[in-house]
């Protein structure tokens, strides 16, 4: 028996979904290059840690655990649904290339497969300043990437990210300073 499965004109062969979350970081970090005249570079790397605090159980805690007997209530709906992918994860900072095993860790990316909705784990005192207030959320969740690009923008323009890249270019042209000095020596 032949049955009709029709999905013609449903699904997209043709078209990509537009930028993932890492390309939109990366583009603007190309562009903060750009515009900071190579001194500073913002660059997005793979990430295989947590991005979340959490908690850790101690060594004692973790015997107590083992050595406990308890009945734990399996759901057989965590069975069902998306499994065996990977979430995708990325931390986005700032460097430059006179100072090389220095980096300041601005955010991390976190995505599914389809890339959006994209979460955001923000660094303390940025997500402050951004929101007006103090302990301030900071991870976000958006659905697009001009949302990812707006607050990727809003983040670099913020005053604690502006200082940080002021205190890279000063370091580089430092390092540009002395090292030009020993040539001439």
């Amino acid at each position: 028996m032949k049955y009709q499965l029709d999905l013609d004109g449903i699904l997209d062969f043709e078209h990509g979904q537009g930028l993932f979350p890492d390309e939109v970081v990366s583009e603007i970090g190309r562009q903060l290059e750009k515009a900071t005249k190579g001194f500073v570079k913002g660059l997005v790397k793979k990430y295989d840690g947590p991005i979340e605090s959490y908690k850790q159980m101690s060594s004692m805690a973790s015997i107590a655990a083992a050595l406990g007997t308890s009945v734990i209530q399996k759901d057989i709906q965590e069975e069902l649904g998306e499994i065996g992918y990977d979430r995708f994860k990325y931390e986005f900072f700032l460097s430059s290339p006179e100072l090389e095993n220095y980096k300041y860790r601005i955010l991390f990316l976190e995505h599914g497969i389809s890339g959006y909705p994209v979460k955001i784990v923000l660094e303390q005192g940025i997500a402050d300043e951004i929101f007006g207030m103090e302990n301030s959320d900071y991870e976000l969740r958006y659905d697009s990437a001009d949302e990812l690009a707006n607050v990727i923008v809003n983040v670099l323009n913020s005053k604690k990210v502006i200082k940080v890249m002021q205190e890279l270019i000063y370091a580089a042209q430092r390092i540009i300073k002395l090292d030009s000095e020993i040539e001439e020596q």
